[in-house]
């Protein structure tokens, strides 16, 4: 992962309510052409989508097909870039675009560690308890499907 494999890039300021949307376009706009032609997820912060809301909503509310506050998708990208807000980006200072296909998420079924129970606290209502590891890696880094964002704090 490297600028020079066109897979990484650092933004060289730290995100704000003014400047999100550029933010967000920057992104869009590295991201390599045969990448940027496919449905893309930009997983980040609950607070990276906040402030692009908000800037979205300062710099074009006056548009006729800003119809909501919340925008699920970054401009400029035919609805193919769509945020994914997770809550364990919170304090993370990478952001990580990639296509549906190149996420591969796993659990531990096997482990001697998993415990699935199922308990009954009151009558007709069963609770489903699991104890279970759980992880994601990348399927490839090359930058035709792949590209990871480092914020400035």
């Amino acid at each position: 992962i490297s600028a020079e494999n066109g897979n990484y890039m650092k933004l060289s300021e730290a995100i704000t309510t003014s400047n999100a949307v550029d933010v967000a376009k920057e992104i869009l706009f590295s991201l390599d052409p045969r990448l940027r032609s496919q449905d893309l997820y930009l997983y980040c912060s609950q607070d990276f989508v906040d402030k692009y809301n908000e800037a979205y909503q300062l710099t074009h509310g006056g548009l006729q097909y800003n119809t909501q506050y919340g925008q699920q998708a970054v401009e400029g990208s035919n609805g193919k870039l769509k945020f994914v807000p997770l809550y364990n980006k919170a304090d993370s200072k990478f952001m990580h675009v990639t296509t549906k296909s190149n996420m591969l998420v796993g659990f531990d079924q096997m482990g001697d560690i998993e415990n699935v129970m199922v308990k009954e606290y009151e009558p007709f209502i069963l609770t489903y308890i699991a104890t279970m590891f759980f992880g994601v890696q990348f399927e490839c880094i090359d930058k035709r499907r792949f590209k990871t964002i480092e914020l400035t704090v």
